[in-house]
């Protein structure tokens, strides 16, 4: 039955993936589509470029057979007894709930989706897409303005302050519950221009709101930042837009007002060493290793609030390649917890 059912599910995902691609293309040729405009207006943070980004990863998920059937052959499919599934997501990026809401549907669950104001417009036009091609079924996915209690399992993100609270309220009930996580580079100072540009992405793209998003380096003694920065002025077109302008000249004036003499400012983004792995916006902090040992012991230390690592081929196992945090698999979970797993033996 899986393998009737992956079939099913691929040939209706690719259906997907077309329409997705079209409007991709449509914007490139100076055709936005409504609902990106609408998406964009709502959400300051929600800028064009950013849109098509996401659009586009997800018309590439869901267009890639060889790897969506090797991420699902490994779990049986679908359930045997469907149930309710609550879901609370995040809006900090476009799309950041997607994953959590296609597992609870391919798994053949039903999803009570509690959405993000901020992300409330791209998320149920592609369901729509969803119901249209054929992939869900009508009565698979219901929208909740209040929580209520008429679910029979969680899948919930939130700062941690929200998770904790989330474990308390849904203590009695199957829960899946993510807190915050950044992610961090490994740098040793002989990367090429090309994974400096990549890693110019991993930190800029979304703004740097998303938990794959690097706020923080590791940097060898010595460390000549001017080929870093010459890749980072890629996204110098980032103070274009306000909001992020705002959090520039902000941080700019609290730490010099602060007389932080240690902050290097390039003009659009701060460098501060500072040894925490979450940085506000506009801010990238780094600390200085002695030795490589020393950089994977830090990580280690700090593994439970860390997303990704981004490093050279060699440096760390299960590295992100540079400029590839934003561009996740299937089987890349949030945490690192597996969603599907979860779902399919509630």
């Amino acid at each position: 039955m899986k393998n009737a059912y992956l079939d099913q599910v691929i040939e209706k995902m690719k259906k997907l993936a077309n329409h997705l691609t079209a409007d991709v293309q449509a914007y490139d040729e100076g055709r936005i589509p409504t609902v990106w405009e609408e998406a964009s207006l709502k959400n300051k943070w929600f800028i064009l470029p950013f849109i098509r980004y996401a659009i586009e990863h997800w018309a590439h998920l869901f267009s890639d057979e060889q790897s969506f059937r090797f991420w699902l052959e490994r779990y049986d499919l679908p359930v045997s007894k469907r149930k309710r599934v609550l879901l609370i997501l995040a809006g900090n990026i476009p799309l950041v709930g997607l994953h959590d809401v296609m597992c609870t549907l391919l798994a053949g669950h039903v999803a009570y989706i509690k959405m993000s104001s901020d992300d409330d417009v791209l998320l149920p036009y592609v369901l729509d897409l969803c119901k249209n091609v054929g992939l869900v079924q009508e009565d698979q996915i219901l929208f909740k303005e209040e929580i209520g209690k008429d679910f029979d399992a969680v899948v919930a993100t939130g700062s941690n302050l929200t998770a904790n609270t989330f474990k308390y309220y849904f203590k009695d009930l199957p829960a899946l519950i993510r807190g915050h996580r950044n992610s961090v580079a490994i740098l040793t100072g002989k990367e090429t221009k090309a994974e400096l540009d990549g890693l110019a992405d991993d930190i800029f793209l979304y703004f740097g709101l998303g938990c794959r998003n690097v706020s923080f380096l590791l940097v060898p003694e010595n460390y000549t930042w001017e080929p870093f920065h010459t890749s980072m002025l890629r996204y110098e077109r980032l103070m274009d837009y306000t909001p992020y302008a705002h959090n520039y000249y902000y941080y700019r004036g609290y730490f010099g007002m602060m007389l932080e003499k240690n902050i290097l400012d390039k003009g659009f983004y701060l460098l501060r060493p500072y040894d925490q792995i979450h940085s506000p916006i506009s801010m990238i902090h780094y600390f200085t290793y002695h030795s490589l040992e020393d950089a994977l012991e830090f990580v280690k230390e700090r593994s439970s609030v860390i997303q990704c690592v981004v490093a050279g081929e060699g440096i760390i196992s299960d590295a992100v390649p540079f400029g590839h945090t934003q561009k996740p698999g299937w089987d890349e979970y949030s945490d690192n917890l597996d969603t599907m797993q979860f779902l399919t033996t509630l």
